[in-house]
């Protein structure tokens, strides 16, 4: 009996000196923080600014050192500096009659020209040219400030046209006149099924920003909208409101409820103002992420995942007819990663590149924009 007693009490010492050894440390973890990394660690990840019809590209990268200028060719496997900061400095600081820190180039506007030769940055409201070549900054002329664009309106990509919502309803106008009549495109519009991005609003006359996205050539827009009528309501009260707070009503599903928003795919054609409602229904309470293919707009692509979010298409659209072909089906258990759910369009929609989990390891798989067909396996991990 005494030897039972003996092996309770030591397992009871062993137990609590294992909850005091891995008790959280709060504090600790607080230093890993994004926010506070981001100041001892600077950059964490490059952004490529990709040369003109060139695999090559450029980037900017801050250490604690400072602050460099990269230019990467995979062809040949290099990677230098795009410049000599203290010279590029210098030149600067003459063209400019204020001196510059060559450690911290803090460069606005900053764009390569097509001739994949020319950067362009602004100081000032002046435009400077840096020549790759030469490494020579030539000062250009004074940039004008762009007229403010309307927070309602979505553009067209040349600025020609915009659309936004209006109780609700989908509405065009021109761009370059103030006085543009504006045109309805759609009348069944209403609160929490709507085709503006704040669902719950409640004026009726205020022009807000819609929730279209046009095609590149400005023939056609889509909307992805949801239908959160029969979802359930949350709440939250606004202090700082004037007069008093008030409350303020949002549509939220909460888990393992049964009504949860339902979505619909539309099309609009700009010249026709025809509308086509395009018929992605497949599984029950399915969510649609689409996708635009470049500069052309006689297709579309999206995915659709059920609610379980372990079955997923890939769907091509024929925009002129509203035809859709469903590419591809992929299945992960227990549920797909989201962080890898993002459909690349190739060459105008001829070839897509999906990242998939099929063999076990995630792997990114190159595909026929057109059939569906896989081409080959691109990455080779596992």
């Amino acid at each position: 009996m005494r030897k039972i007693y003996l092996l309770i009490l030591l397992l009871g010492v062993c137990s609590l000196g294992f909850s005091q050894e891995y008790q959280a440390d709060f504090k600790a973890a607080e230093k890993f923080k994004s926010s506070n990394l981001r100041k001892m660690l600077k950059s964490t990840r490059v952004s490529p600014q990709w040369f003109k019809d060139s695999d090559k590209f450029w980037y900017t990268y801050t250490t604690t050192n400072g602050k460099n200028f990269y230019v990467v060719d995979p062809a040949r496997k290099t990677r230098n500096l795009m410049f000599n900061n203290k010279d590029f400095a210098a030149q600067l600081s003459e063209l400019t009659r204020k001196p510059w820190n060559f450690n911290d180039l803090d460069l606005k506007g900053m764009e390569l020209e097509d001739d994949n030769r020319t950067l362009t940055f602004m100081v000032d409201s002046i435009d400077y040219h840096f020549d790759l070549t030469s490494k020579v900054i030539t000062k250009g002329d004074s940039t004008e400030k762009a007229p403010k664009r309307n927070n309602w309106a979505t553009y067209s990509p040349d600025s020609t046209w915009i659309s936004f919502a209006k109780n609700h309803n989908l509405y065009l106008m021109k761009a370059d006149d103030a006085d543009s009549a504006e045109i309805q495109l759609t009348e069944d519009g209403e609160r929490w099924f709507s085709y503006a991005f704040d669902q719950g609003d409640t004026t009726k006359d205020k022009r807000s920003r819609a929730r279209a996205r046009w095609f590149e050539d400005e023939t056609k827009m889509y909307v992805n909208r949801s239908d959160s009528r029969k979802v359930g309501e949350l709440f939250v009260i606004d202090e700082l409101a004037n007069p008093r707070p008030e409350v303020e009503i949002y549509k939220y599903a909460m888990p393992g409820e049964q009504e949860v928003p339902q979505e619909q795919l539309e099309l609009f054609d700009v010249e026709t103002r025809q509308r086509t409602i395009l018929d992605i229904d497949k599984y029950i309470d399915q969510t649609i992420s689409a996708y635009l293919p470049g500069k052309t707009s006689d297709k579309m692509f999206f995915t659709r995942m059920n609610r379980t979010s372990d079955s997923l298409d890939v769907c091509r659209v024929n925009t002129a007819t509203g035809e859709i072909t469903t590419l591809f089906t992929d299945v992960d258990h227990p549920y797909f990663n989201w962080d890898y759910q993002q459909l690349a369009i190739l060459n105008e929609g001829e070839e897509l590149i999906w990242w998939s989990e099929r063999t076990g390891w995630g792997q990114l798989y190159l595909y026929d924009g057109n059939t569906g067909a896989m081409k080959n396996k691109i990455t080779n991990s596992g």
